[in-house]
């Protein structure tokens, strides 16, 4: 490059900056123009222009357009022209746009991993209370120990208070665990999340110390052939037969009723299974007297109660699932959706800034990307596991937090990175010592 295209180059670029200055309203010292009309003078009279109060006035220009550089204004990032301006109409309509849906669909992931966590806490919850040992106490107390027809002569006895008590309890865990193996069967047959009520507990069922109704009663003694009772899958079995006179109808549940009461309060079995082994007797007597606990409950106007065993294992096998869900959403698509919505946030906001450079396309789509990617960087150094359920996530949740603020101002972020990456070159290449040739 010769002298002269030098001096042409700082003309422009002294013109360029006088511009800008003049049209933002920054230009208060005239000793710029002044020098400028002189350099042009010159060179129209084809003399050389004072190239030292050329480059003192450009230096001036330079500090006073900052944080525009010069190099903005060469390569067309002036905010003030015309083609720019429109490009930022453009953005200053879609970019909104953009934020409200991403907000949206970021409401809409928090809501469902909250529920989420709800899910988890309540199975968790109903897990620690074991229900199959409850009502195994409740079984050996109605018909083991048989205090409960000791007393039965005595509602307001302590053994009859405590018998209601623990059906009380019983009661609120069988609703639960209904309330989530229908929720477990949504959430794994559905497409998407079927998590809807999951905060609220179902309502604590009304008791009824009095005897059912015979229908209700049969109706019982009905659902039991889908229920089943509390033992091994071969007791399952050999029960099928004992309570197949079950759903024959009203003339079937009084003969198993028969059979329940016995003499002296022992369980009879039938006359058909009597010409069986004596180890089969035992599993169909167990059956027998899992099914009178359940026809007991009945009449005393409780619900059928269901196989939990059966309901812990399917709520079990959905756990992994839901927690994977909860992972994902909590490691990648919540920290990038904030890492994403506050880079949207930063560049609506440098758009509309004339004192900012004008961002073009590839510019804009470069850093809103790289705000997304910031968020899941953050969201790698979260403590903790997002599955866990010692506290519900909140929108306010620190994670989130920074993924945002990371997403909004990335050059911290980049920062953090530089040193750290300096820290380490330093303490694997350490500095020779001057005048040495050792380290």
């Amino acid at each position: 490059m010769s002298q002269d295209d030098g001096k042409a180059d700082l003309l422009s670029s002294l013109r360029e900056a006088v511009d800008y200055a003049t049209t933002a309203g920054l230009l208060n010292d005239a000793n710029a123009l002044a020098t400028l009309d002189a350099a042009e003078s010159a060179r129209r009279d084809g003399q050389a222009p004072d190239l030292k109060a050329v480059s003192q006035a450009l230096n001036d220009m330079v500090a006073l357009i900052a944080p525009l550089t010069l190099a903005d204004l060469h390569f067309h990032r002036n905010p003030l022209s015309r083609e720019n301006q429109a490009r930022t109409r453009m953005y200053q309509f879609w970019l909104p746009v953009m934020a409200l849906l991403t907000l949206v669909l970021i409401g809409y992931l928090m809501q469902s991993l909250r529920q989420a966590q709800s899910f988890v806490a309540r199975v968790e919850q109903v897990q620690s209370q074991h229900p199959e040992q409850r009502l195994a106490a409740l079984q050996q107390m109605v018909l083991v120990d048989k205090l409960l027809a000791a007393s039965s002569s005595k509602p307001g006895s302590s053994v009859r208070v405590q018998y209601l008590e623990k059906l009380s309890e019983m009661q609120r865990l069988n609703d639960e665990l209904v309330a989530l193996s229908a929720l477990a069967d949504d959430w794994l047959s559905g497409p998407g999340d079927a998590f809807s009520g999951l905060s609220s507990l179902p309502p604590e069922p009304e008791l009824d110390s009095g005897a059912a109704p015979p229908a209700a009663a049969a109706e019982s003694v009905g659902g039991l052939n889908q229920t089943g009772g509390t033992g091994e899958a071969g007791h399952a079995d050999s029960s099928a037969a004992t309570l197949e006179a079950s759903a024959q109808g009203s003339t079937a549940v009084e003969e198993t009723t028969v059979l329940c009461e016995g003499k002296d309060g022992e369980l009879l079995l039938p006359d058909r299974l009597k010409k069986l082994p004596q180890w089969m007797q035992e599993m169909a007597f167990d059956d027998l007297r899992t099914f009178c606990f359940r026809l007991q409950l009945a009449g005393s106007g409780s619900r059928s109660m269901p196989e939990f065993k059966s309901i812990l294992s399917k709520l079990g096998a959905a756990m992994p699932t839901i927690k994977d869900k909860i992972r994902l959403r909590s490691e990648w698509l919540l920290p990038f959706l904030y890492g994403l919505l506050g880079s949207m946030l930063f560049v609506m906001r440098t758009i509309g800034n004339i004192r900012l450079p004008a961002m073009h396309d590839m510019s804009i789509l470069m850093r809103i990307a790289l705000g997304g990617m910031a968020g899941i960087v953050v969201g790698w150094f979260s403590i903790g596991d997002p599955g866990a359920t010692a506290g519900i996530t909140s929108a306010i949740a620190w994670p989130f937090v920074l993924a945002f603020v990371t997403g909004y101002g990335i050059e911290a972020l980049f920062s953090v990175l530089d040193r750290m990456n300096r820290i380490i070159a330093d303490a694997t290449y350490p500095k020779r010592e001057a005048g040495t040739g050792t380290p």
